[in-house]
């Protein structure tokens, strides 16, 4: 019997790696990895925490136009806005490092009308097969180049 160890991702040509679901995407940037600029990360463990961050601005938003203008509702989206802004913008640096550009890519996004579009682009291309000068891709080892196998259970004697 052989383990799996990948499955596949065809959002933004992801074909190797593991990929991330919901809750583990977002423990990851928002806990893991809040300020790490360094390594890798595929598409879902950048995807899933900008829907976080989406979903939790609009509903922010929704909860500050009810009723009378207070300083509570002035307060939460600057407090959510200052909370998500270094994991954001690691999490996108290493994005980008997942395609093989350096993290200073994330400045064109400064650039005026253009620069957030070529951002976006640059995001939503395929990673580089394999290892890079980055790191290993998301879910992969340096020695193999692979996936890394999951754990197993050391095998008893006498079972």
């Amino acid at each position: 019997m052989t383990l799996r160890t990948t499955r596949r991702n065809t959002f933004a040509g992801n074909t190797q790696g593991m990929i991330m679901g919901f809750a583990q995407a977002n423990r990851t940037v928002f806990a893991t990895k809040y300020a790490t600029f360094s390594g890798r990360a595929g598409a879902s463990e950048f995807w899933w925490p900008m829907l976080t961050l989406v979903l939790v601005s609009f509903g922010l938003g929704v909860l500050s136009g009810y009723g009378e203008p207070s300083a509570l509702a002035t307060l939460l989206p600057v407090l959510l806005l200052v909370a998500v802004t270094i994991p954001i913008i690691a999490v996108t640096v290493r994005r980008l490092h997942d395609t093989g550009r350096s993290g200073w890519w994330y400045l064109i996004g400064f650039v005026p009308l253009v620069g957030g579009l070529i951002l976006i682009v640059l995001i939503l291309l395929g990673p580089t097969p394999g290892p890079n000068q980055y790191g290993p891709g998301p879910g992969q080892s340096w020695e193999a180049g692979r996936p890394t196998a999951p754990p197993q259970e050391p095998k008893r004697p006498g079972w």
